[in-house]
Order: C-alpha cells, then structure tokens, then sequence
C-alpha cells in the first residue's frame, strides 16, 4: 500500500483559531483569520506580545482540544482507503501533555475518534489506525 503524510496542524488540528481566541482574550483584541490573509499572527501582533504567543503553544492545555478543520476526517477516511496514511506535526516543538505520543512516543492518542501511534524511529510521523 502507498504512504502519504499528513499534516496535523491547520489540515486535521484548527491551532490557529485556538491561538486567536487565546490571544483576542488575554489582549481584549478580535483579530480573525481573515485578517490574517497571507500574514502569519506574529505579523499582525506587536513585537512586545510575541512572548505571550510563544507561551500559548507552550501551554500545558493548548493541543488538548483543537477544533477539528472541516471535512478534514470525511477526506482521511477516503484517503485511508487507498493509502497508509501518516500524520506529521512541528507539535513535538512544543512539550505539552496532549501530545505525548508525538513528543516521546510512547503510546497512542485520539484526534476526533481516530487512534493514532507514533513511530518511534521517526518520531515525527505518526500512523493513522483506522
């Protein structure tokens, strides 16, 4: 069977609405994706905050529960029909107890009912077990 890779972070794990809704919280602002529009967060933020932005992704509770991107499980479940599918993340940069199976692979966890296993001689890929 063929291997893709997928990745989790704004394709299966909406990060960015968390950090928005984080950020616009904490600073009383209401900066949307939209505005975003071809800028990275760090772009539109102050330089004097991009600690604050840092410390969200840092956070202990911050991947614990990502909304999921629209339609995203209806087209892994095609694509795992016809594919191995692995998912890959920069999430290991970021320690956090969500993702302990990414970060140190030891073990499985779940993104929206779908069990996924870290390899752990790549541990930046991880299989999706359907």
């Amino acid at each position: 069977m063929k291997r893709i890779a997928v990745d989790m972070d704004e394709v299966l794990a909406d990060a960015l609405a968390e950090h928005l809704a984080r950020y616009n919280r904490d600073h009383g602002e209401s900066i949307t994706k939209e505005q975003l529009n071809g800028k990275g967060l760090w772009d539109l933020v102050s330089a004097d905050r991009h600690d604050r932005l840092e410390a969200y992704l840092r956070s202990e509770d911050f991947f614990e529960d990502l909304p999921v991107v629209e339609d995203s499980q209806e087209v892994l479940a095609k694509l795992a029909k016809h594919y191995e599918i692995f998912i890959a993340t920069a999430a290991m940069e970021f320690p956090t107890p969500l993702i302990p199976s990414i970060a140190g692979c030891c073990g499985t966890f779940r993104l929206s009912r779908r069990r996924i296993t870290c390899s752990v001689e790549t541990k930046a890929f991880c299989r999706l077990i359907t």
